[in-house]
């Protein structure tokens, strides 16, 4: 399967993430909502609605690796077997980061405690901020941008998210540790000192 998967990679640099690897298997969309625009009125309803993960399913989740090369080749091959090895590593890591990202934001954070307690009174069963991120999102595309000597340096994982469908939101990894959750656009197409520099930026903020 490692071998299937590096032939697909360095040919289309691309290629769906094997279900050895899947992680936030039971993540969905159950609700989509606006919690900026949330603020504990009659108005609320107008920006929250019930959405039905069966109408909608989601899709296969895709791995990248932009930088893979014939050169490079066996130093990804580490970071795949890594990956192998760790999914739900990611899932419980990701899960910590988008919690902060939502409910830790100041004036937004309460407009997801808001979205959590309409979900709360529709569905009739009490959520965790974890349970609720839970059914508000899930993963779409996982992209190792770089390389250690111990398997991968920095990792992405986007997210197709309830409160913002367009844009969605990333979580960066620096070797199973996650360490930012933010727009899913933050870190697209970037590596080497471009990634760094801003990963640095964006943990200052």
């Amino acid at each position: 399967m490692l071998e299937d998967l590096l032939v697909q990679l360095l040919n289309h640099g691309i290629a769906p993430l094997p279900q050895s690897l899947a992680f936030a298997t039971d993540w969905d969309l159950h609700y989509r909502y606006v919690p900026w625009n949330l603020d504990g009125s009659v108005y609320d309803r107008d920006y929250f609605e019930l959405s039905d993960p069966k109408v909608h399913p989601r899709p296969a989740v895709e791995l990248e690796i932009p930088q893979l090369t014939d050169r490079n080749v066996e130093e990804y091959r580490t970071s795949l077997v890594h990956l192998l090895r760790l999914p739900h590593l990611y899932e419980t890591e990701m899960l910590r980061a988008l919690c902060t990202y939502t409910f830790g934001q100041g004036d937004s954070g309460r407009g997801f405690e808001l979205a959590k307690q309409m979900a709360e009174r529709a569905d009739q069963n009490p959520y965790t901020p974890a349970d609720f991120i839970r059914r508000s999102c899930y993963p779409e595309a996982v992209v190792i941008h770089d390389v250690g000597e111990n398997g991968f340096k920095y990792l992405t994982c986007y997210f197709h998210c309830a409160w913002d469908e367009e844009h969605g939101a990333s979580v960066i990894q620096l070797a199973g540790k996650s360490l930012l959750a933010t727009a899913a656009g933050t870190f697209a197409g970037r590596s080497g000192q471009n990634l760094r520099d801003t990963l640095a930026y964006e943990l200052r903020q």
